[in-house]
């Protein structure tokens, strides 16, 4: 009986940690910004990170994401920034 007891201790353990880490990159236009929520769309997604205040409608930005799951959704729950660049359009040209 122990053993079965920690064998299911061993497999609930092991099917509860996910590790799964993916990062990609997003570039585009902020189309919204809620500061209160720290949260901003760029082409109508959302995601959420910190001192969006600096950040304004209209401006082009490149962000780096990493995704916490595997799921195929598109949650902002599950994306943690890693950077955000804002695209300067003069230096483009």
């Amino acid at each position: 009986m122990r053993v079965l007891v920690t064998c299911l201790i061993v497999v609930l353990l092991l099917t509860s940690c996910n590790n799964y880490r993916e990062t990609f990159i997003m570039e585009g236009e902020i189309t919204f910004i809620d500061a209160e929520k720290n949260q901003m769309d760029i082409n109508g997604q959302s995601i959420y990170a910190d001192n969006i205040s600096k950040y304004e409608i209209g401006q082009k930005v490149k962000v780096t994401l990493i995704d916490t799951t595997s799921q195929d959704d598109w949650d902002p729950e599950d994306f943690k920034v890693k950077e955000i660049v804002v695209i300067d359009l003069n230096e483009e040209r």
